[in-house]
């Protein structure tokens, strides 16, 4: 169970360091090659990210980043982070022995 563990939190880290790019300005809040570079290497520590460089197609990792009003009115970036883990073990009942979680990080435009 600590190898999905620590999927999600760097899966959650990869997805804020993303945001954090493209809330740098309204250019960058649709970039999604390189808020992909970005959320690729937070996540190179898991046992299926290591030859990965790409999002989507047969990646592990999908990203989309796009602008948005965000609750006060003023102009956002969302980007949402989906990675797959590696199938490791199943428990009958309880996990399939392969996850496909998603997190959404909403940020401000800064600039």
């Amino acid at each position: 169970m600590g190898f999905y563990g620590y999927a999600l939190v760097s899966l959650q880290s990869a997805t804020r360091v993303a945001a954090l790019y493209t809330s740098a300005s309204s250019a960058a809040s649709t970039d999604v090659a390189t808020a992909c570079s970005y959320a690729v290497e937070e996540l190179k520590s898991n046992i299926n990210m290591a030859s990965i460089s790409t999002c989507g197609g047969a990646s592990p990792v999908n990203v989309t980043a796009t602008q948005i009003t965000g609750p006060d009115g003023t102009p956002a970036a969302q980007v949402v982070v989906t990675y797959t883990t590696a199938p490791l073990f199943a428990f009958p009942g309880v996990l399939s022995g392969q996850i496909t979680v998603s997190r959404i990080v909403q940020m401000r435009i800064r600039g």
